[in-house]
């Protein structure tokens, strides 16, 4: 998916986890605290890169 977006110019923040589930950041374990932090960081960097 990562490199399908590349190739079409569309800028992507992609972060792998080894063998997590697609949805693990629901869940309450350690690697869902710091996938909620890169979230969060993501969404507040392009709330004020757009306004």
């Amino acid at each position: 998916f990562e490199q399908m977006m590349l190739q079409h110019h569309q800028y992507i923040e992609f972060y792998d986890y080894p063998k997590m589930v697609h949805d693990f950041p629901i869940y309450p374990i350690r690697q869902s605290h710091k996938a909620i932090k890169q979230i969060a960081k993501s969404i507040d960097e392009d709330v004020t890169q757009n306004n």
